[in-house]
């Protein structure tokens, strides 16, 4: 049997298969709590504890401030703070995987890169945010910025977009790619920015500003992640075609993209729905695939490059995560 910390974190190991060795790791466990207690009574001490561990954080963020690589890491930060208590009140398992091409685990990932991942899941930004690098920071909707979420995300650098204006979020996430180029200049600033259908604005709260280029370039920024099917998946399905914001994102930054695939996290939290399988049998699953070279990636290529995205993904995934075949 496998030893496990009283933080839940199990030892790493390394599995053999025909591919190669790949670096695995599990985080989590089943919960006495959990199973004792109802499911309203959970959800209340872990929503207490969401919003009282944010209130940490964004005290914490506001002496960081200063600091840019601490900001880009102020959400990573917060979910180390936050995570154990969704295994004590819910009993949530994780099992993370990298393919045997990225030696030693999450440090054989690329120094900049733009992680993808299907979304069919509330819990995905749990997920992704313990298990990305830490650095990495997302693309997300311009709504959370009314939420104490969206505040935090914005401390470390979140991108955020507008999904009702097109053209607008593609010019938005053209930008954000220069995030992730270390050697390449750029005259936007991360910290207290919003993006609108004209690119990057800078709020009247922006502290401070700077050229991402340096930002990136003194390894304040790990990477950029992106959900590209655009939304939560209501069934826990693969949404197709992929919106084009990461491809775009490519082609601009020129570093690698690096595929992530979640499986069973929609069995335990669904996209309609408050019920929780509590203690679930279910172990969320989470791997990294091989880094994708986009160094020779332009407009010519740009659906086809999309829609080999969207095969990698169709091939990792599970058969109920897979899009139903239409009559």
């Amino acid at each position: 049997m496998v030893a496990r910390t009283r933080s839940g974190k199990r030892k790493r190991s390394v599995v053999s298969n025909d591919d190669g060795e790949e670096y695995t790791y599990d985080l989590g466990y089943h919960s006495w709590v959990a199973a004792v207690l109802p499911l309203k009574i959970c959800l209340a001490c872990s929503i207490a504890w969401f919003f009282s561990s944010l209130a940490i954080a964004l005290v914490l963020g506001l002496f960081v401030l200063p600091f840019k690589r601490a900001r880009a890491g102020l959400f990573k930060m917060w979910m180390m703070i936050f995570i154990p208590s969704a295994w004590l009140f819910h009993g949530f398992r994780m099992s993370v995987a990298y393919d045997a091409s990225i030696k030693g685990g999450s440090k054989g990932l690329p120094k900049s890169a733009i992680y993808i991942a299907n979304h069919s899941s509330s819990l995905d930004f749990l997920t992704c945010s313990r298990t990305m690098p830490f650095g990495t920071v997302a693309v997300v909707k311009r709504a959370l910025l009314v939420q104490p979420i969206g505040w935090l995300a914005w401390m470390s650098g979140s991108v955020f977009i507008n999904r009702k204006d097109t053209q607008g979020a593609i010019q938005a996430m053209n930008r954000a790619a220069k995030v992730t180029h270390a050697k390449r200049d750029a005259d936007a600033s991360i910290a207290g920015c919003h993006v609108t259908a004209d690119g990057w604005k800078r709020s009247d709260r922006c502290f401070f500003s700077g050229s991402v280029g340096k930002i990136v370039g003194a390894g304040d920024v790990r990477g950029m992640c992106v959900f590209p099917e655009g939304t939560r998946s209501r069934d826990g399905r693969l949404q197709i075609p992929f919106k084009k914001g990461a491809v775009h994102m490519a082609m601009q930054a020129k570093v690698p993209i690096v595929p992530v695939v979640i499986s069973g996290a929609h069995k335990i939290w669904g996209k309609t729905t408050w019920s929780i399988d509590q203690n679930s049998d279910t172990v969320i699953k989470v791997k990294f695939l091989p880094p994708i070279d986009t160094s020779d990636w332009d407009s010519s290529n740009l659906a086809e490059n999309n829609e080999m995205l969207q095969n990698i993904f169709l091939e990792n995934l599970p058969e109920d995560q897979r899009p139903l075949k239409k009559a």
